[in-house]
Order: C-alpha cells, then structure tokens, then sequence
C-alpha cells in the first residue's frame, strides 16, 4: 500500500469517528425546543411571592446626547436600559436544569413590559441581550436611541436649567403586581458627554414616581431626571454686551451742550437707527416662545432707555429754541445719573442676580 493511500484511509478513519462521537455527544450538551419552552400561563402571570409586588430594578446610563430642540420641547439620547426582576419559576432548581444554553427572547418569558411614556418617534434599538442565571434572575440589557418630548421653561433664558425627563412605565402592570426600584451601580453617564451650549448638572431617577393612570387603571412608573445648565457666555458676550454699548451710546446726548442740540440728536437718531438693526438681527439668536424671558425682558428696557433719551433730547432742544437754555442743562444733568442709574439696575436685577443665584 502506497503512502498516500494509507493517509487517506487514516483521514477517513478520523472523520468517520468524530461524526459518530458528535452523535452520541451532542444531545446532552444541547437542550431541545421543548426543554426550553416556557408555559404560556407563566409568561402572562407576574412571579409574586403572595402579595409582595415583584421587584423591577432599572440602572439608566447616558451616552450621549444627540440633539436638544427648545422649540418643539424635545431632545434626543443614546443610552442603555439595564433592567433585573427574580422569576423563581425559571430556576434550575424549579425545572430541574439550567437555562443558560437556551436561546430566549423577551416575549418568551414573564417581563414587566417596559415602555417609555415621552417618545415622540419609535426608539432605534441597536443591541438587547437577556440572560437568565440558575437562581431565575432575569437580567435585560438594550441599547437604543430614542426622542423624547419633555418640557422647557425658558423664563430665566439665557440663566435657564432643564430638568429633562424620561418616563418608564409598565404598560400591563400596577403597583400592585410590579414595583421599580433604581439601580443606583448601573445608573450614571459616560464621562466627558454634554451637549453644545449646555453642562450636565445631575442625572438621576426619582424613586418616588408617581403611578400613571389611564382608562381608570394605574400602571407602575419610573422617572428618570437628566439636568441641565445653558452655558450664558455666549449670548453675553453676543448680544447683552453690544446692546450694553447701543445703551451707553445713547446716553452720552446728555453731555453734550443742550445750545448744540444738533449733535444731540444725531448721535440719538444714530442710537435708534442702530438699536433697530440690532434688534432685526437679534429675533435669530433667541428662542422663538410665547412669554419674555429674561433675555427678552433686557431687550425691551433696553430699548425703553434709548428711546427714552431721544424723547429728552427733543424735549431739551425745544428748551433752548425757547431761550430756556438755563432749565435744558438742568434736566441733562439730572438725566445722566438717573438714565445711568436706571441702566446700573437694569443690569443687576435681569442679568447679574440671576447669573448669580
């Protein structure tokens, strides 16, 4: 016998008893669709102990946020749900062997059917995992994206701070039946996340949700609260400070000689004129809502100011067409410290108390 035909018989050989020891071997390592097959009545009654409520624990941890949109009151995450309740029922010790090489999906099992309340469009999920330990611990693990409707209190704009919420609920069970508890090690946000303009203040749930009520049924819920901060420097040093300067420009019509009221009121025309192109440039940068904000309250005191100080330089110089020169200079020094007087409280009380606080 040659060789190569003797390697092909021992080749033959090895194939042959590998195929026949995987036979033998392979149906006590893999379990068959029936072994794994959850009865039905156990995927639609909740493992209470009694009256005990069963326990849901939820660890929500930001990854990024996508988008905010002050406007339409939405913004956008990328986050995780990490979600861990107890199934006595699905242990080794209850059905004699282990789940663990079992392929199981959520709806193949009991689960407290979690869904976010908030969402304006569907979540975009990217991974979900479920694993089953010997004991019936039931951990879900998703990743997703989702938009989420919540509102915005821009009253204090550009000093504002968002309390962002994400609503969790069990869309088939009540208190009674599913409590959530927060999972305060799996709860957080990856660090270094903010979004454009805004810094992180807090991010956590609140352990005393209310319940939700629909249809005259209550439905266990979780709140989730992602704080925010609007960094002001940019809309400082963008609008408040020029605005600033068109004010003090305006002023300065009440140093000048009321004799040479011509001066006086160009350089309080230029001031309107100026104060107008600004604010026309102005109604892009601020958020378009139904109320003043803060910023909006600035605007129209600023613009009482400068207004305010044409009027008086109109005023002083029919003064001094009468030959009342005299009472003109009097009431341009007593306009100087009160129109400055006035801007110094402006400042202070709509820009300076509330960056402060």
């Amino acid at each position: 016998m040659t060789f190569s035909k003797l390697l092909k018989s021992r080749v033959q050989a090895i194939i042959i008893t590998s195929l026949a020891l995987g036979l033998l071997v392979a149906p006590t390592l893999v379990f068959s669709d029936n072994e794994c097959a959850i009865p039905k009545s156990m995927t639609t009654t909740p493992p209470k102990s009694g009256e005990t409520p069963v326990k849901v624990s939820l660890g929500i941890y930001i990854i990024d946020i996508i988008e905010l949109d002050e406007i339409k009151e939405s913004f956008k995450l990328d986050y995780t749900i990490d979600a861990f309740w107890l199934d006595p029922r699905l242990s080794a010790e209850a059905r004699g062997y282990s789940l663990d090489d079992c392929r199981l999906n959520l709806d193949g099992i009991w689960n407290p059917n979690i869904r976010v309340l908030n969402v304006r469009d569907p979540s975009k999920i990217f991974f979900e995992k479920l694993n089953i330990d010997d004991s019936g611990g039931v951990n879900y693990y998703l990743r997703l994206q989702t938009n989420f409707s919540s509102s915005f209190d821009l009253h204090e704009f550009p000093f504002d701070q968002q309390k962002l919420t994400m609503r969790f609920a069990s869309f088939d069970y009540g208190p009674k039946d599913v409590v959530f508890e927060i999972n305060k090690t799996l709860t957080g946000r990856l660090d270094g996340i903010e979004s454009a303009g805004w810094s992180i203040v807090s991010n956590a749930s609140d352990p005393d949700s209310p319940v939700v009520s629909a249809g005259g049924e209550e439905f266990s819920q979780l709140n989730h609260y992602l704080t925010i901060k609007r960094k002001a420097g940019y809309y400082i040093w963008k609008f408040v400070v020029p605005l600033c300067f068109i004010v003090l420009m305006a002023s300065s019509v009440f140093w000048l000689d009321p004799e040479s009221f011509g001066p006086q009121i160009g350089i309080s025309t230029a001031a309107v004129f100026t104060l107008v192109a600004f604010l026309l440039g102005l109604r892009q940068g601020l958020p378009q809502v139904a109320y003043l904000t803060r910023m909006d309250e600035m605007v129209l005191a600023a613009t009482i100011l400068v207004f305010t100080s044409f009027g008086e330089v109109i005023y002083v110089s029919r003064l001094v067409n009468k030959q009342r020169s005299d009472l003109a200079r009097r009431i341009d020094v007593h306009a100087r410290w009160i129109y400055l007087s006035a801007f110094a409280l402006l400042i202070y009380f709509i820009l300076i108390k509330p960056g402060i606080a």
